[in-house]
């Protein structure tokens, strides 16, 4: 019966893990960690991260605050042209059409040698349109 029950709470906690990194709570810490870190050369990277899990966790908004502090921190980082595309992302998911179209517009401006551009210049010209 013992065994049983430690087998129920390992698969628990394997399930729950995922919920547990991905809280609110745990991003407060890594982007605490973040901020307190800013010399550190892995800072910029921490911010990526917490970007992509805001992203993959349909929190837009927050990733917009993480990429903006982003680009204001680290204008010459190889990441930034990155960075400026999922800005663009997170704003066109949280209906900022208008923001989300100049910032992808910018993007196909900027760095049009890049394979995506083309696609910037499209998501740009769609959200000019948008009825909302």
């Amino acid at each position: 019966m013992a065994k049983k029950l430690i087998i129920v709470a390992v698969v628990l906690f394997i399930l729950a893990l995922p919920l547990i990194i991905i809280s609110n709570y745990s991003m407060g810490l890594m982007e605490n960690y973040a901020e307190k870190n800013m010399g550190n050369l892995s800072a910029p990277d921490w911010l990526m991260k917490i970007g992509s899990v805001y992203r993959w966790t349909f929190r837009a908004n927050h990733g917009v605050v993480v990429y903006n502090n982003f680009m204001s921190r680290y204008p010459t980082h190889a990441r930034y042209p990155e960075a400026k595309w999922w800005l663009a992302y997170c704003l066109e998911q949280s209906m900022q059409t208008k923001e989300a179209g100049r910032h992808y517009e910018e993007y196909a401006d900027w760095y049009p040698d890049r394979p995506d551009a083309a696609i910037a210049r499209q998501k740009a010209n769609n959200l000019k349109y948008r009825p909302y």
